[in-house]
């Protein structure tokens, strides 16, 4: 079966292309293929089926809580919540979340897209369709709700980090368009639903708390809107970002000697520094894709590729964290992590990272299924 070249968002669809042609890493299809013929069984998740239903009271309303807010012990009612940085609150855990979402459909994608059984695509496409089209079953395009704080607030813009993997969604569409396993009217719905959402991200009190943060947050507001509007828009929005990107996000995070200090501040200061730099990297792919190179060539008043220099400052204090005075409490979990940055770096700089890091290569290894660059 021949497929078309996928307009993918995040990567070459040549480079997809030539990883179907030339074979998947040992143990990477098998991986994908158990966790694919799972999908296969699993009812299509929705947002009317999650635990937590919004202060509106509208099922179609996404809602979730606050990732490290717990009750106060001191307090009858545990109210306000209070924080407990790194230390997830068992009480917001759901299942069917917009990430799990995002991930399930890119895995039936590119199940149907390496093996050709079109049972894979088909299931993927009933899941795009269940959580944003569907009437009974579809969430309506806002986050007003994200992220809510039991006591303190019903939502706030930091939620809108619960969507950060969209992007993958957009990558896995155009996969399926280069199957024609999707019908036309489905993607103009998604793109339809996805504007609004953009509109909603741009003008909400909530979308323009979180567009202002110096730290992760900002940087994947600006990832959520460059692929929104590369997929749903006309491109104009994207590359105004993209020319702001580099000092706003990449300048302005990443100091002199390659580190980030709103995440080195964290109990998690090297797994959040390396999601800023996975977000960071991402708009440096979209640039590329629209002909801006400044973020992966040398900076002349920095003196070198700053992107390289972050990435050179996270590897050696994670490999090395008894060299630095920061706190990481999922060492291991940032050691597995760090291996997708540094392939991406090899890809781009033609460094040799990745090989030197193939011990603490992820378990699911889910990343290893598309092109880097």
């Amino acid at each position: 079966m021949s497929f078309k070249i996928p307009n993918t968002i995040s990567y070459l669809g040549e480079n997809l292309a030539k990883m179907k042609k030339n074979g998947l890493p040992e143990g990477v299809l098998p991986a994908l293929l158990s966790r694919a013929d799972a999908l296969l069984s699993t009812p299509p998740y929705s947002v009317t089926n999650r635990n937590k239903l919004a202060p509106s009271k509208n099922p179609h309303d996404y809602c979730s809580m606050g990732t490290y807010w717990w009750p106060d012990e001191s307090k009858p009612d545990g109210l306000p919540y209070i924080r407990r940085d790194g230390y997830s609150n068992p009480e917001g855990r759901e299942t069917l979340t917009p990430q799990r979402l995002f991930e399930s459909i890119q895995a039936l994608t590119l199940a149907a897209y390496y093996t050709e059984d079109m049972r894979y695509a088909r299931r993927a496409v009933e899941f795009i369709r269940v959580w944003f089209i569907d009437g009974d079953t579809y969430m309506t395009p806002h986050a007003t709700y994200a992220q809510c704080i039991p006591g303190i607030c019903d939502g706030r813009g930091i939620g809108l980090i619960d969507f950060a993997l969209s992007y993958r969604l957009f990558d896995s569409v155009a996969i399926l368009e280069a199957m024609d396993a999707i019908d036309p009217s489905i993607t103009e719905a998604l793109r339809e639903w996805y504007r609004n959402f953009m509109n909603w991200m741009l003008s909400s009190d909530n979308g323009k708390e979180v567009m202002d943060y110096p730290n992760n947050h900002g940087t994947w507001f600006n990832v959520q809107i460059i692929a929104t509007d590369l997929f749903a828009g006309d491109g104009s929005i994207a590359k105004r970002l993209i020319a702001e990107s580099y000092e706003s996000r990449v300048l302005a995070h990443i100091k002199e000697d390659g580190s980030i200090p709103h995440e080195l501040s964290r109990t998690k200061a090297y797994c959040y520094s390396l999601f800023d730099l996975r977000g960071l990297s991402l708009i440096a792919r979209l640039a590329k894709r629209c002909g801006d190179p400044r973020y992966l060539t040398k900076d002349s008043e920095r003196g070198g590729v700053v992107l390289l220099q972050a990435i050179d400052f996270v590897y050696s204090a994670i490999c090395s964290p008894e060299k630095y005075p920061y706190q990481e409490i999922h060492i291991e979990t940032a050691r597995r992590e760090m291996t997708e940055t540094l392939a991406f770096a090899d890809a781009a700089f033609g460094t040799d990272y990745a090989k030197g890091a193939e011990q603490y290569l992820d378990s699911s290894m889910f990343w290893r299924l598309t092109p880097v660059i």
